[in-house]
């Protein structure tokens, strides 16, 4: 009996160890390798291919709000119904506050390692895959999902890491995947990975959801 007990405690362990274990594209690395380059619409944007998905980061606040709506149109079936599957992040372009899914957070830089994740936490909580339009629902019905601040520098990337984090990426390689892509612009390192923590805690309480995104995208 012990030889069999042992055996079922070692497959029982390797099993826990793989599904602790991150999608591969949660490599800076492997996801860098997934980026795309469909078009100049938006500025400073950034856009990878996940599976079928496009997922892109980009500068919604000094983009004009009508090429961005025609870069979506162009890439998805997303529309004005779900707010063309873009969260704008910030509070100076009202345009894009119009047209897009609004959600504006505070600075990060203004924020530390225990009120960043309380505030973006908060804001955000239920976008991630709990509201009627969410990251999870653009991502599996319309294979796209775009958000962004106004320049891309502070709010946006901190959020692109969370939505990588809930997807089951350590926020350790989330945040050295959006710091290397759009800088950290003086927040704290700390402090975005605590905001980006908040974002993996939200996808361990729902681990149906991060399942289904990581599905989403080809894993």
């Amino acid at each position: 009996m012990k030889p069999i007990f042992l055996i079922l405690l070692s497959a029982t362990f390797l099993s826990q160890v793989t599904l602790a274990q991150e999608p591969a594209y949660c490599d800076p690395k492997t996801f860098l390798s997934k980026e795309v380059d469909p078009h100049e619409k938006i500025w400073r944007d950034r856009a990878f291919r996940l599976g079928d998905v496009l997922l892109i980061g980009g500068a919604l606040g000094y983009s004009r709000s009508k090429k961005v709506v025609e870069f979506v149109e162009d890439y998805s079936n997303a529309d004005s119904s779900d707010k063309y599957c873009t969260w704008y992040l910030n509070q100076r372009n009202d345009h894009a506050a119009d047209k897009f899914n609004y959600f504006p957070l505070p600075h990060p830089k203004n924020l530390t390692v225990e009120t960043g994740p309380q505030e973006f936490g908060s804001i955000l909580k239920d976008q991630f895959s709990k509201s009627k339009t969410s990251f999870l629902s653009c991502i599996e019905k319309h294979k796209f999902l775009l958000m962004g601040c106004d320049g891309q520098m502070h709010r946006g990337p901190s959020v692109f890491g969370m939505m990588l984090s809930f997807s089951g990426c350590s926020a350790a390689n989330s945040a050295k995947i959006v710091n290397g892509l759009w800088g950290l612009n003086g927040v704290k390192p700390e402090v975005r990975l605590a905001i980006i923590e908040e974002g993996r805690k939200f996808g361990d309480q729902d681990p149906q959801a991060r399942r289904r995104m990581q599905k989403a995208f080809g894993y």
